[in-house]
């Protein structure tokens, strides 16, 4: 309700920004703007890829080739399937690693609350805050946003593995050189 109200008020220029209480309120909803990803120990990771049913499954016909008296070609498979098991779980572990260090830190930014531009980590955004950026080298601001004013170059390489930045334009513009339907 209250996030409707901020969003349809602030592509009109009329927002008067969030009152302290709906901030606490949206921080209760939402939580931090922040992107933890927990790294799992090996074995723990481990112990749910064996859990898993097709990996079940393989261990319940090694116990059957054991009962055939198929030794080698039983304890052959079993090592080779704790060991796929084990590469599987680094290769999971290296990704995770990956996407961590892909983390952008948290920077300050302009937010409107209450009337007043004032400074605000990034990390301490709620949906709906209308916020400032500004022209720099290095200008990076790690949220997901609506451009209301302005364009920008982003870089969403974390979101949809496109290399290349893009262009985007804001709402204002677009919806100026849209014909109405």
């Amino acid at each position: 309700d209250v996030y409707k109200r901020q969003v349809s008020t602030q592509s009109t220029g009329e927002s008067e920004g969030w009152t302290d209480e709906e901030v606490e309120e949206s921080r209760t909803t939402w939580g931090l703007n922040k992107f933890d990803i927990p790294l799992p120990a090996f074995w723990e990771m481990y112990r749910e890829h064996a859990m898993a049913p097709f990996f079940a499954f393989q261990i319940f016909c090694v116990c059957l080739w054991l009962l055939d008296e198929y030794w080698y070609y039983s304890l052959f498979t079993l090592a080779m399937l704790l060991m796929f098991e084990g590469a599987v779980v680094n290769a999971r572990l290296r990704n995770l690693q990956s996407l961590r260090r892909m983390i952008q830190p948290e920077r300050r930014v302009m937010v409107y609350r209450d009337e007043v531009w004032s400074p605000v980590k990034s990390s301490e955004l709620i949906p709906g805050d209308l916020i400032s950026l500004t022209k720099s080298e290095h200008s990076v601001c790690p949220v997901d946003c609506v451009l209301l004013y302005g364009s920008c170059v982003v870089n969403e390489a974390m979101l949809t593995g496109e290399s290349t930045p893009l262009l985007k334009e804001s709402l204002k513009d677009i919806c100026a050189s849209s014909p109405v339907l």
